[in-house]
């Protein structure tokens, strides 16, 4: 049945897109019923695949590529050096965060780039003065085996579907609450509650700078019904949840 526009948003590394594009168009946007639109902000840095091995590319080679196989459905675009667009935390390194956690410089710049194929988004709405109805969130090195199975969503909830090797696992909330947590990679769900999603970036630093460490914050790859042998106390999943939970968004 037809379920109105989608938007789909392709932040951050390309990582041999052109080997699963063609797949990625017929499964994610062949599939969907209804008008789709496809936003993409990423880098010049590991673009293509070869071997084990991502190498860089042009900004037109690129380009030419990203057109080629998406055709009209790319409607906005912006691609820069990941040199130029690092954003350093000022929770790196901070004397509150666990010895441990020392990726924050990494996360923030994954969530910016989230952010920013957000605003693409957002920028084509106000010019052509159209609404989305959902929002789905990919990567370049998706390879979808079979088409997206879409179904009506609650405007307060997301579907996060975890990727191979990154999953299922849990979190607990600050309250003793535990939800499955949401993975950024795959993402779909009704506009506001993806624009509540994809500002998870301008929180990024309230969320950690009140991280305690442990269960609270800590990501257990296991079911929720046996022991929590690994822990990630500075996983993003887990913040991300928590700042989902407190913002009355489902998963």
């Amino acid at each position: 049945s037809y379920l109105g526009r989608l938007a789909i948003i392709l932040p951050g590394m390309l990582r041999g897109f052109n080997q699963f594009c063609n797949a990625q168009v017929l499964y994610y946007m062949d599939s969907w019923p209804g008008p789709v639109d496809l936003f993409i902000y990423g880098y010049t840095e590991q673009v293509f695949r070869s071997g084990n091995v991502y190498i860089s590319a042009a900004y037109d080679e690129i380009v030419g590529n990203l057109t080629s196989c998406y055709g009209h459905r790319l409607k906005g675009f912006k691609i820069l050096s990941s040199e130029t667009t690092k954003t350093v935390s000022p929770l790196h390194g901070h004397d509150n965060t666990p010895p441990v956690c020392t990726n924050h410089n990494q996360i923030k710049t994954i969530s910016k780039s989230i952010w920013e194929a957000g605003q693409l988004m957002l920028t084509y709405m106000a010019k052509k003065a159209i609404d989305y109805d959902y929002v789905l969130r990919i990567r370049g090195d998706h390879l979808p085996l079979e088409p997206m199975q879409y179904f009506p969503l609650p405007p307060d909830t997301l579907l996060t579907v975890p990727t191979k090797g990154r999953g299922p696992g849990y979190c607990i909330n600050h309250d003793g609450t535990m939800r499955i947590w949401p993975t950024d990679q795959l993402v779909l769900g009704r506009l506001p509650a993806m624009m509540a999603w994809q500002d998870y970036y301008l929180h990024y630093e309230t969320m950690y700078a009140i991280m305690k460490g442990g269960m609270f914050w800590g990501k257990c790859l296991q079911s929720w019904h046996e022991p929590c042998i690994y822990k990630e106390p500075c996983t993003v999943e887990c913040s991300l949840a928590y700042y989902l939970t407190i913002r009355g968004i489902k998963t």
